[in-house]
């Protein structure tokens, strides 16, 4: 069930005795929580219990739900990293017991499960089970969603302009993100009118804009520049791997530019938009094709070391980049003395 309808009936219904959440996006997730929880607390005295599973397992959760609490008529059971549910996931514990309880809830107790997936895997008897309580999706695939949601959940978002609203969905992945953005904005801006210009210059980076800046800071030499995008970039959950990956594609591009040109028809055969092709061949001017095959071996060189557990990914990424940044210092040298 998706976040928002659900979240709307919850506002009329009654509550189930479990609840499952899955996905990574915390505002959803901590909303869900608070909103139940002040649900019950309208017409009971609540006990309420938040449990690390990975650290204390399935007995706490069923010592909190099977047991009437001393210090409330309910309790709200919330527990946190449900691992070993998600798709294609091992687990080392025994659900057993839990499965029980499923087929028959406590009726002074509200078990919220949190999985850090987006979804189960179907193959486990358990997730069969939590398919009779209410999934919750707490995570986002299109702008429009965090969108909505944002709206539900915080006054300031619903005080945007459609346009500034859109853009702003379109830098972040989750509505936590989106939030967090809000209340840098609002606390910059000094709760003045958010404006497109306010917005280019408060929030984050669209994501795409900081790939091609990182990109493009390697390619010109300033290594510095391009590890500071690094660290913004991991903070959005880009990998070492997908860098790799992308400086991998530049220069496949260089290469082909060198090879086969840089026209609309080799653009297309390549399945490459012309701008990438023609902006790569561009840089490609200042590399031989020897040079460029074995800046590609490098990087290949690089993703089998860390596959082998010779490197760690971040120490492979580093050194590709400064391999890379001072071949570019070599190769550009030249043409800027000429200039």
């Amino acid at each position: 069930m998706r976040f928002g309808q659900a979240y709307l009936a919850l506002e009329k219904g009654e509550l189930s005795p479990v609840y499952t959440l899955l996905g990574q996006d915390g505002a959803l997730v901590d909303a869900w929580i608070e909103r139940v929880y002040q649900k019950l607390t309208e017409k009971n005295q609540v006990m309420r219990l938040d449990i690390q599973f990975d650290e204390q397992g399935i007995d706490e959760i069923l010592m909190a739900v099977d047991s009437p609490s001393l210090f409330g008529d309910r309790t709200l059971a919330v527990i946190r990293h449900f691992t070993g549910m998600q798709s294609g996931g091992k687990s080392k514990w025994d659900f057993t017991e839990l499965e029980t309880y499923l087929e028959s809830p406590s009726h002074h107790a509200h078990l919220i499960l949190c999985v850090d997936a987006d979804k189960l895997d179907e193959r486990r008897k358990l997730s069969k089970l939590l398919k009779r309580y209410p999934m919750i999706q707490c995570y986002t695939e299109k702008s429009s969603e965090r969108i909505e949601l944002a709206r539900i959940l915080d006054e300031r978002a619903r005080q945007l302009d459609h346009q500034v609203a859109q853009d702003l969905a379109e830098r972040v992945e989750s509505v936590g993100q989106f939030i967090r953005e809000l209340d840098k904005i609002f606390t910059f801006s000094h709760h003045h009118p958010i404006t497109m210009e306010i917005l280019a210059e408060l929030a984050v980076p669209r994501l795409e804009d900081n790939l091609f800046a990182f990109v493009s800071a390697v390619w010109s030499g300033h290594l510095s520049k391009a590890w500071a995008i690094r660290q913004e970039l991991a903070q959005r959950g880009i990998d070492e791997f997908s860098l790799l990956g992308m400086l991998a594609r530049q220069i496949r591009l260089m290469w082909y530019a060198k090879v086969v040109g840089t026209s609309k028809k080799a653009a297309t055969e390549l399945g490459v938009h012309p701008f990438a092709l023609s902006k790569a061949g561009e840089e490609a001017v200042y590399w031989d094709r020897k040079k460029l095959e074995s800046c590609l071996v490098s990087i290949a060189d690089a993703e089998y070391f860390v596959k082998s557990g010779r490197w760690e990914a971040e120490g492979a990424l580093l050194w590709v980049v400064s391999s890379l940044t001072v071949s570019v210092g070599q190769i550009k040298q030249p043409y800027n003395r000429a200039q």
